[in-house]
Order: structure tokens, then sequence, then C-alpha cells
């Protein structure tokens, strides 16, 4: 897809707001090719979670489109939070976890982790297939009639979900209110810097 965009002179965007920042075991999903997009969207892990807060990045062809003193070529756009000052200064104790913290580590042993709780669930007759990359998992379940939302599939394997979290697990959910495990000092980056032992997925007690 790159070399065809390039090739046609097309700017190749890269959405990366729920992949942004390790998500998949890379800084970014976009490592993994590697790619390098014209234009790449970043919030989310941007700060953490604690405030809305949104980055879109440049190639430098396209930022210097619009960089003149002629007005006539100003990208004239902006948002009512724009810059919010807060929300800034949340996304940068966000990324300084990246420099403190062993961060991509952390991904990685939570991959392992999730390999080995979907193991479990893959020979359902109701799964289909099981992957994970990252801190990222999905479940594709197998359509047992019309397929979609309404598939009779969804209410079959209600049972193997139980299996697969411990009574643990499912207790601290509802007591938390379906949160995950207790973490860091802060929530910058919070599902990637859970203690293992506190995670109620780790074991069965």
């Amino acid at each position: 897809m790159r070399e065809l965009t390039r090739r046609h002179g097309v700017p190749l965007i890269a959405d990366e707001v729920l992949t942004g920042f390790g998500r998949t075991g890379r800084l970014f999903a976009c490592e993994h090719g590697p790619v390098a997009p014209d234009l790449l969207c970043l919030s989310k892990a941007l700060t953490g979670g604690y405030l809305p807060l949104a980055a879109t990045l440049a190639s430098d062809e396209i930022y210097g489109a619009f960089l003149s003193t002629d007005r006539s070529r100003t990208f004239f756009h902006g948002h009512s939070f724009t810059g919010n000052a807060l929300a800034c200064a949340v996304a940068l104790e966000s990324l300084a976890l990246f420099e403190e913290e062993d961060r991509l580590g952390r991904i990685a042993r939570l991959e392992r982790l999730f390999a080995g709780r979907l193991a479990a669930l893959a020979s359902h007759p109701a799964v289909a297939a099981v992957r994970s990359l990252g801190a990222m998992a999905a479940l594709e379940l197998a359509p047992a009639s019309a397929g979609g939302y309404l598939d009779d599939a969804r209410p079959a394997a209600a049972p193997a979900r139980q299996r697969a979290l411990p009574a643990a697990a499912l207790r601290h959910r509802r007591r938390r209110g379906g949160g995950g495990p207790r973490c860091h000092r802060r929530r910058a980056g919070r599902d990637l810097s859970c203690h293992e032992d506190r995670n109620p997925l780790k074991k069965d007690r």
C-alpha cells in the first residue's frame, strides 16, 4: 500500500489512535512494516486516558506545503480545545514513562500472558480463531446461525468465558465496576503498567 500511494502521489494516513504508544508491542504499529506514513494520527495513550488530547504528525513535505508567509497557503483549521495546557502537561508525563520504565518490555510480557489465556479458549466449538499482538487480543467467534451481533454463538460462548476467567477476576471486576486491576501511581499508560502479581488473570486462585 505504501508503494502504491507513493507511486500515485496519494498521502498515506496511519490511524494509530488505538494502536499508538506500544499497544502492539512496538511504539507505533507502523514499525511492524516498517511503513513510514505521510500523516500519523495519535490520541488515547498520548495522555494515558487522563484527558482528551490528539495530535496529527505530518511528513516534512506536507508540513512544508503550508509553511509560508502567504496567508493563502495557511491551513486554517483548529478546535476549541487546541493545545490545552493541562492535557499537554499530562501527555508529557505519559511520554516520560517510556523513558523511565521498560514499557515495551512490559507489553511483551502481557503478550505472552494473553497468548496463554487465549489458548484455553481456542478449542471451544464456538471459537473460530484467537490471536494477539502486543497488548491487543482478539477472539473470533464461529457463527452459529446468520452471523452478526444477533448470532446464537454469543450466548453459547459465555460458559467458556466463565471458565477462562478465574472467579477472583470476575469478583474483582464487579467490585471495581468492570475496570482492570489497580495500577501505578499514574493512570498514564494504565493498561501497560499493571503489576503481574496483581493481575487476577495471571493464575487461578
